[in-house]
């Protein structure tokens, strides 16, 4: 893995906070954010979305960014890791698996920067009704848009990859535990935040 990742361990032994995606808008301090489509950069740049007062190009510029697209492998911020399959957790700290979504590589990023616990939030993984006649299904807690066949990308190519993790993490001495109220992601258990914190 590449220096820059390296020094997030060592600022105190493990990340505290890793963004996905759009969540960088909810947490544009946090100590590293992952993404991993192409489109969703380019949207994000074009949008320019501003949060806490820091622009995206902004926190772009000022954060440690990673992601697994070769796309991004001469791009001056952000550091990229070598996709090498679908499923499963490859040990090397330099490449990740895929899994057909940002948030399974996201866990595999935590567990190559050496925790020995992850808390998920927001992997709730469902889409929820619409909130009033006309309205359409909420897919993501922001309002950009998303595919209309998300919820069988859901159901038939991202949860189902998840329970491959499940026993390379455990044999790593790596913890999993699902923050997210009522998340469908059931292959780890589930915790309340403010207790999940505490123990």
């Amino acid at each position: 893995m590449n220096d820059m990742i390296g020094e997030v361990v060592r600022i105190d032994g493990y990340p505290r906070v890793i963004t996905i995606n759009d969540s960088w808008r909810l947490a544009p301090w946090a100590d590293l954010f992952y993404f991993h489509d192409k489109e969703w950069y380019d949207q994000q740049v074009k949008a320019n979305h501003v949060a806490c007062g820091k622009s995206f190009r902004e926190v772009l510029v000022s954060g440690l960014w990673v992601s697994a697209n070769e796309y991004f492998d001469n791009h001056p911020t952000i550091q990229t890791l070598k996709n090498t399959g679908q499923q499963g957790f490859d040990p090397d700290p330099a490449c990740i698996r895929h899994g057909s979504n940002s948030g399974y590589q996201a866990i595999h990023v935590a567990a190559h920067l050496g925790v020995s616990r992850i808390l998920l939030l927001g992997y709730d993984m469902r889409v929820q009704a619409p909130a009033a006649p006309g309205k359409r299904e909420r897919t993501h807690w922001h309002d950009e848009h998303r595919d209309a066949d998300f919820k069988n990308a859901l159901w038939q190519t991202f949860l189902p990859h998840f329970p491959t993790l499940v026993n390379p993490l455990a044999r790593a001495g790596v913890e999993v535990v699902n923050c997210t109220p009522g998340s469908a992601l059931t292959c780890w258990p589930y915790m309340p935040l403010a207790e999940a914190i505490s123990s």
